[in-house]
């Protein structure tokens, strides 16, 4: 119930104890119901012995009706009005409390996102985006429909059955309790004994359902691949066989929920039977048994359909508790950065130098070190160059620079201001960055190279330069919607030099004080490069810029290069220094051409 509690949000735990009113209140209002019906049977089966009784010929009296008919017809009025305020009260309050839950789809999803989103890029990079997309989308609306509501749905019924219990229990103490002492024990073994297999169904209708995420993912996104290769039946099998374990743990979940609740109807209607065969010969088969009997009648009426919710609540919430367990681990990680906004902050400049100073780093499993007393210092306004063998850590070295990765020691410096958590935003708005494989939104040209970004009022001037420094003037000029072209899914309709070309334009666009360049021009043809490189070479002096390259065409104009090598500085200078001794470089500079 803790962890429950947990994924609920802060105002949804502040009105907790509406929800247990609500919930208090439908099962008082279900007890009213069935007391307002003992009157009128009392008055119907024996009107003489009945209106003995003084607070019923007070009643009469006070209303002032003589005749037993008319206060027969006034009893049953007031009965079917009781029952009717109660069945209107129900509705109300299924409809409040689903709208209470229903509202934590949004609320858990979307801290659920944000929870991702705040994770340092590492940790997020140890899980595979399929299981993470499954969390959001299926394990979210099975911990909202699954657990949250039959958790309601198991309070309401519990507070039915509590309240109908107490009033069979004043009516006729022996029956009563001798009922919920086999309803309880036969509820109680049944539910023992289902509920271990509810819970490894639900470990295996999660496993099924991640895995087909993972191979809808990966055969849809590497989809060149799977048919060159001929790996569509691979993935077919493999997804059927994932969804048909999926579909058999449904199945058997709801075996488990509904043939032990048939065998339940079964043991309770047994019971309300020996409980009326009891009454009968305690107080003889004459008139004065039938309002007992009749208002047991009414009870069962409410009362089995409680028990039956309060079993199935409870089975199908006991099914559905792992994916509980899996978002509890999920919202209880230790968070990283804020989600402020880094297009709202005023970014950091960086006017003399950025420096690692004493930075090291260790891989995710914590098995080997990746980066180890490491000292780098970028020249502000200047050209450096990063190259090294594949493993080196040189992209490591790129995302602890752009804040993306925390190193375990060390830091990273603007301006000797060391970069943490706080001014962190404000780094990060300062910083471009164009990976190798740039990022495509379902968009229009213009809105990728945008990417939620607005530099002012001059956007539509600085889209064109941006446009015109990466390339893309041919491209434009071709489309007849220009940068209003819409891309498609991930911008499948361009060439990889052309998407290229876009995440190299959004980096510009963005006017960066620091521009990374992660092997960003290794789609582009030999002349494409030359051109992207001779304007990098026009930024110096504006904008400090990062380059990590194999090609050492692309490095060789540097005004600085580092030779990155198990996680160490093997040696630094610039291209023709490196070149011209003999050094590690120098074989590195032998092997590349």
């Amino acid at each position: 119930m803790a962890r429950i509690l947990f994924l609920l949000d802060t105002q949804a735990r502040q009105r907790l104890w509406r929800v247990l009113a609500v919930s208090i209140g439908m099962g008082l209002a279900d007890m009213a119901a069935v007391l307002s019906i003992a009157p009128f049977l009392m008055v119907a089966a024996s009107p003489q012995n009945a209106l003995g009784n003084p607070m019923l010929a007070g009643l009469r009296d006070a209303l002032g009706i003589g005749g037993e008919t008319g206060f027969l017809v006034l009893l049953a009025l007031a009965s079917l009005g009781m029952l009717t305020a109660a069945i209107v009260f129900r509705i109300w309050g299924f409809t409040y409390l689903r709208g209470f839950v229903r509202g934590q789809s949004v609320s858990l999803a979307s801290r659920l996102v944000s929870r991702y989103m705040r994770a340092p890029l590492d940790t997020r990079l140890r899980r595979h985006s399929a299981e993470l997309v499954s969390n959001i989308q299926s394990e979210v609306e099975r911990v909202v429909n699954g657990v949250m509501m039959n958790a309601v749905r198991l309070l309401t019924a519990l507070s039915t059955a509590l309240s109908l219990a107490v009033m069979l229990v004043v009516v006729e103490p022996r029956a009563a309790l001798t009922m919920g002492l086999l309803l309880g024990l036969g509820y109680g073994a049944i539910f023992a004994a289902v509920r271990g297999p509810m819970r490894r169904v639900g470990d295996a209708r999660m496993g099924a359902t991640r895995e087909t995420a993972r191979l809808l993912s990966e055969a849809l996104s590497g989809s060149r691949e799977v048919k060159l290769y001929g790996m569509e039946r691979s993935y077919l099998e493999r997804f059927e066989e994932a969804f048909r374990r999926r579909a058999e743990a449904t199945t058997t979940a709801d075996l488990l929920r509904d043939i032990p609740k048939s065998v339940l109807e079964v043991l309770t209607f047994g019971t309300m039977i020996l409980i009326v065969i009891w009454t009968l010969a305690e107080q003889g088969e004459g008139s004065s048994a039938l309002p007992v009997v009749a208002l047991y009648a009414f009870a069962a009426a409410r009362l089995f359909p409680a028990l039956q919710r309060i079993y199935a609540s409870a089975a199908a919430l006991r099914g559905d508790l792992p994916a509980v367990d899996e978002l509890h681990a999920d919202l209880a990680a230790v968070e990283g950065v804020d989600l402020s906004d880094a297009l709202a902050v005023e970014g950091l400049p960086l006017e003399e130098a950025l420096e690692l100073r004493g930075v090291g780093y260790d891989y995710p499993d914590g098995q080997r070190q990746l980066i180890r007393d490491l000292d780098l210092r970028v020249p502000a306004k200047r050209i450096v160059g990063l190259v090294g063998a594949t493993g080196a850590g040189k992209s490591t070295i790129l995302d602890m620079l752009t804040g993306l990765i925390r190193p375990d020691s060390g830091g990273l410096y603007v301006d000797g201001t060391r970069i943490t958590p706080e001014n962190l935003a404000r780094w990060r708005r300062s910083v471009a960055y164009v990976p190798q494989d740039s990022c495509m939104i379902e968009g229009s040209i213009g809105d990728n190279i945008r990417f939620g970004f607005a530099p002012g009022t001059d956007a539509a001037e600085a889209l064109r330069r941006a446009g015109c420094f990466a390339g893309l003037d041919g491209l434009i000029a071709e489309l007849p919607r220009g940068y209003d072209t819409p891309l498609g899914e991930r911008g499948q309709s361009l060439s990889v030099g052309q998407r290229q070309r876009i995440g190299i334009a959004r980096a510009i666009y963005r006017d960066p004080a620091l521009l990374v360049l992660d092997e960003s021009t290794s789609a582009l043809d030999t002349i494409s490069e030359a051109e992207l490189t001779a304007a990098v070479q026009a930024l110096r002096g504006r904008t400090t810029v990062v380059i990590v390259a194999h090609r050492l065409s692309s490095v060789r104009h540097c005004d600085l290069i580092y030779l990155i090598g198990a996680g160490r500085v093997l040696e630094q200078g610039r291209y023709d220094e490196l070149t011209g001794r003999d050094s590690k470089f120098h074989a590195f500079h032998r092997a590349g051409t």
